[in-house]
């Protein structure tokens, strides 16, 4: 029998809002496979006794899994057959609360998830979809400013560099004619990046509008996720 752990993270569950702040819970998980190999010439049935981690709880556990908390172990029951290999998978789970960005990937899955769930609370779904309205609009403004700063970045570089090349060929009485089509591009790029920089202005102050859209909907909201439902003893 061989073993082996590894260490994630999953999930995220809203847990608290106070005073704008956001609160979400994750769970810390440990998976420990158990690969276990038959060499016999019968199938064999065992019982792993696996130790279990402080203050975890598992996870969709192998049907018949016996979790013996006063003991620290689980017993998990493998069957094997001739000349076969399985694994069997312990998944233990701590949950661990903490402070979150309002926009960062897992506050935006922890409220959806809390939105889209239709035992939530409705006064706070009402008031959390509208202030959710506002930062999806702030989202979608964010990637089309970082994407007009890039062709600005672009632009100017290109601007640069024409400016460069007419420079280059100042004095050059027989370049004219790519002289000219210099100075007609450099005109061209220059009327672009204006436009584009008109539209960063723009872009600029309906962010700070929707930032403080935003910031109002979230200040007043109050809430503390229930403690969750005792589990029955084994």
């Amino acid at each position: 029998m061989d073993r082996d752990s590894k260490n994630d993270e999953a999930g995220a569950r809203l847990a608290k809002i106070e005073n704008s702040e956001l609160t979400i819970e994750r769970d810390r998980v440990t998976q420990t496979t158990y690969r276990i190999r038959n060499g016999g010439e019968s199938p064999a049935k065992l019982l792993v006794k696996h130790p279990r981690i402080v203050g975890s709880r598992l996870f969709a556990p192998p049907p018949g899994t016996e979790d013996n908390v006063g003991t620290g172990s689980a017993l998990v029951p493998v069957s094997v057959g001739v000349h076969a290999t399985v694994n069997a998978v312990v998944d233990e789970r701590v949950t661990e609360r903490r402070d979150a960005d309002w926009f960062s990937s897992e506050a935006d899955r922890a409220v959806s998830d809390y939105l889209a769930d239709p035992k939530s609370d409705r006064d706070l779904v009402q008031k959390l979809s509208a202030a959710w309205a506002f930062r999806t609009q702030i989202d979608k403004a964010n990637q089309e400013r970082s994407k007009l700063a890039s062709e600005m970045a672009t632009l100017s570089r290109a601007t640069e560099e024409t400016r460069e090349n007419l420079r280059a060929i100042e004095k050059n009485k027989t370049a004219e004619t790519l002289r000219q089509k210099l100075t007609a591009r450099l005109a061209e790029a220059s009327a672009r990046y204006d436009d584009e920089n008109r539209r960063a202005v723009e872009l600029d102050a309906k962010l700070a509008e929707l930032r403080v859209q935003f910031t109002e909907g979230i200040r007043d909201l109050k809430w503390t996720a229930p403690p969750p439902a005792p589990q029955p003893a084994k």
